[in-house]
């Protein structure tokens, strides 16, 4: 009668590990999104910065070309 009573027991246990596997599952999946969103986010914020920049580099050397053209015509 004990070997039955501890199969049931183990069973039992087994079912809430299984329980608590399928929860601990969902929490990472959910922390996995959480940390797949933020990583969107922040390569979204650095391309943006990146096309700035460049925008600023194009900018200058726009504004060099005119000033030493400029500066060969006073020449």
């Amino acid at each position: 009668m004990t070997g039955i009573l501890t199969i049931k027991i183990l069973k039992s246990m087994l079912k809430e590990q299984l329980v608590l596997l399928g929860q601990l599952e969902i929490l990472v999946l959910k922390a996995l999104k959480v940390i797949l969103v933020q990583l969107v986010k922040l390569v979204s914020k650095l391309t943006r910065v990146q096309q700035e920049q460049l925008v600023k580099m194009v900018n200058l050397h726009s504004s060099v070309q005119t000033a030493t053209g400029g500066l060969a015509m006073l020449i």
